[in-house]
């Protein structure tokens, strides 16, 4: 929505370091709960030390934070001699590939180090906003499109339907959540009416990330079952957002004035 009607402004400055740090911080969270199911689901886990559990998942994290700042480092130095569009998308490209099954292949978060390595180059790479431009332009939507379908092709109906209460409840609950949690946090920071009133709505979209943390719940071996009706119900969920999501939004931002022309 942002990008579609050009906003600009403290609410879309706003709403895009919101949705970041809320991405990150879900990475985290998952990484951390999932030690812990793991750990409570084994049959070993008698003999497993606590103070391992707890290190286990912070271990975790650094290394994929350290995995794609290294990425995010060497990807930046190959960058300075690329010009061509060409040349960018196949070195950014290959870089978030290899850094992916790196991460998978020592068992850490594949999606945080990717996400790290973003954060990185965003942050040291002079040329950064062409290098992001270019991605948006040339194969933003084809990646969108295939990480959809691949997600689309693990729906179940039978399940969906079943625990349609579920996503119904999903969907206020994180709706109540955002809402309240950015009218408290506009409230304790003293931040504008414009970004206390409606931040709450403009976050009301939900990114395809919670939907790629489902997918991999749903391929760890012991967590199948559980996994298939929560990514079905994050996936059923994740479809209504896309659709009253951009109007929500739109109107969030328009009320704040920052829709380029007023639209």
């Amino acid at each position: 929505v942002v990008h579609e009607y050009h906003a600009k402004g403290r609410l879309t400055t706003t709403v895009l370091a919101v949705a970041a740090l809320d991405d990150a911080l879900g990475i985290i969270n998952f990484g951390i709960a999932m030690s812990v199911v793991l750990f409570l689901i084994s049959p070993a886990r008698a003999d497993v030390n606590m103070g391992m559990m707890v290190l286990e998942p912070l271990l975790k994290i650094a290394f994929s934070v350290g995995l794609g700042f290294l990425g995010g480092y060497l990807l930046n130095l190959m960058l300075r001699k690329a010009e061509r569009p060409g040349a960018i998308i196949a070195l950014t490209t290959g870089t978030l590939l290899l850094t992916f099954s790196i991460a998978g292949a020592l068992g850490i978060d594949e999606l945080l180090s990717t996400m790290s390595l973003g954060v990185l180059l965003t942050n040291i790479s002079p040329h950064a906003e062409k290098i992001f431009s270019i991605i948006e332009t040339y194969i933003e939507e084809v990646i969108f499109i295939a990480f959809f379908v691949i997600s689309g092709a693990h729906v179940d109906f039978s399940v969906l339907f079943s625990s349609w209460m579920l996503v119904v409840v999903y969907i206020a609950i994180r709706f109540i959540g955002k809402y309240t949690g950015a009218m408290a946090g506009g409230l304790i920071s003293k931040a504008p009416a414009s970004i206390t009133k409606n931040l709450g709505f403009a976050l009301v979209p939900q990114g395809g990330i919670v939907v790629g943390l489902a997918l991999m719940m749903y391929q760890t071996p012991g967590l199948e079952d559980v996994g298939n009706i929560i990514l079905n119900v994050t996936i059923g969920a994740t479809a209504i957002h896309e659709i009253i999501g951009p109007p929500i939004a739109k109107f969030s931002l328009r009320r704040a004035g920052e829709l380029k022309g007023g639209e």
